[in-house]
């Protein structure tokens, strides 16, 4: 079965983020691409996992009891489930922007 691949535009649209976050998170592994000729494609299936594994790490933040994680912890844990190299994970925590209520 052919993977259904998007072009660059159609992925940011889809992700809502512009063309130079997107490529940032290409290059740190968040998305599998695909090069054809001279064009760049994203997977579907790719864009598709890394919403599933911030998903689940949100459900898991919302069903805990007693202990609530901040927002950077639950960064943190999505990015290990993308296996995403340690450096990637402290830039996405650290910039990921305060809390609200903060």
């Amino acid at each position: 079965m052919l993977k259904r691949r998007l072009r660059v535009c159609d992925a940011c649209a889809i992700e809502g983020i512009g063309k130079t976050t997107l490529y940032q998170r290409l290059a740190r592994g968040e998305y599998d691409s695909v090069g054809e000729g001279r064009l760049r494609r994203i997977t579907e299936e790719s864009i598709e996992r890394r919403r599933a594994a911030f998903e689940s790490v949100r459900k898991t933040n919302c069903e805990q009891s007693g202990a609530s994680l901040r927002r950077s912890s639950a960064l943190r844990q999505a990015g290990g489930a993308l296996g995403l190299h340690a450096v990637s994970q402290a830039f996405l925590t650290r910039f990921a922007g305060p809390e609200k209520g903060e």
